[in-house]
């Protein structure tokens, strides 16, 4: 089971500041860059603020006390997307680790990721369906064709 962790890093000092709600209390750690990289490798080296899902095993690794904790399932959130300012007031958005950007309104982006109204760049991660609410487009997903009744 894995749990969502929002993040914002120092530019300056080279420290993460994490931020874990769960059972309807908040809990807040600070580490150092390195080891916020180690635990998530797959965050962008770019990415200065944002929300990750967690396991158990990593929460303990950057010092959360995890007993407490209402665990999301892991198969609900599986895309990570970017957002940044862009032209006009819309958010440029694009679908980490493919080729995918597009321009959104930031009200619509907000009402559909939750993302709150105050942040103005940075990524979050979505369900697929939210993604294709964005406006992602994803491969179809191979299915095996039935046999037809007359073949031999």
């Amino acid at each position: 089971m894995k749990t969502i962790v929002s993040y914002l890093r120092s530019g300056k000092k080279g420290r993460v500041s994490l931020t874990l709600e769960g059972a309807g209390a908040q809990q807040r750690a600070l580490v150092s860059w390195s080891t916020f990289i180690v635990t998530f490798p797959h965050v962008s080296l770019r990415s200065m603020t944002g929300e990750i899902p967690a396991t158990p095993a990593q929460l303990r690794k950057l010092g959360f006390n995890v007993v407490d904790i209402t665990p999301i399932a892991p198969e609900a959130f599986t895309e990570q997307v970017v957002y940044s300012p862009g032209p006009y007031g819309h958010f440029v958005v694009s679908l980490f680790e493919t080729k995918q950007e597009l321009v959104i309104n930031p009200r619509a982006f907000r009402r559909i990721t939750g993302v709150s109204d105050r942040a103005y760049m940075g990524s979050v991660c979505v369900t697929r369906e939210q993604a294709a609410d964005i406006g992602f487009i994803f491969p179809p997903v191979e299915t095996e064709e039935p046999t037809h009744a007359l073949a031999i």
